[in-house]
């Protein structure tokens, strides 16, 4: 699957990474960050951008935010 929207300054890999990450099942964004080894800061920008894309669901449990694809993007 490629994403030729995300092509600005290596915008595409790194989402590349979190939605190959997030094919299986939803994460917090520690263990996205850690899995792609990325800082939380790029984690939550990369996040917004592809909820604001509505690529991605974001559910709490309490107050863990958990991040997974939505399952047209799988």
């Amino acid at each position: 699957m490629e994403y030729e929207t995300f092509d600005l300054m290596g915008d595409k890999k790194s989402r590349n990474k979190i939605i190959a990450f997030l094919k299986t099942e939803a994460h917090t964004f520690d263990e996205i960050g850690k899995e792609v080894e990325m800082p939380r800061t790029s984690i939550f920008y990369h996040i917004k951008c592809m909820e604001d894309e509505e690529m991605i669901i974001k559910r709490f449990i309490g107050r863990v935010a958990y991040i997974g694809l939505r399952s047209k993007f799988r």
